[in-house]
């Protein structure tokens, strides 16, 4: 019943936007995107789980009270995002990338 799953959903992955060579490999990153539209709504529905989702920074704040809050049933909570914003937290949690 504790089981809390945080989702961020960017609509396509961007892994080659978050790992160091790709700044320089230019369009080729656009090849290798897996662009779709889903949400995890009927995963959440087919397993019974409670199911939030946001795509503001208030909307966010307002979510994860309740999310961690609820203790009736484990559930997701699905932040829907954009590649680069993903990319930007990920470099930014990482800190400046050095060069040798």
């Amino acid at each position: 019943r504790n089981l809390r799953i945080v989702l961020l959903n960017n609509g396509g992955g961007g892994i080659f936007s978050m790992i160091p060579g790709s700044p320089e490999s230019g369009r080729a990153r656009d090849f290798m995107l897996t662009r779709h539209r889903r949400s995890a709504s009927l995963t959440a529905q087919e397993f019974n789980l409670s199911y939030q989702c946001v795509d503001s920074e208030q909307g966010l704040d307002k979510a994860l009270a309740l999310f961690f809050e609820g203790k009736d049933r484990p559930g997701i909570l699905e932040i829907s995002t954009s590649i680069k914003q993903n990319a930007d937290l990920m470099h930014s949690l990482r800190g400046p990338r050095v060069r040798k």
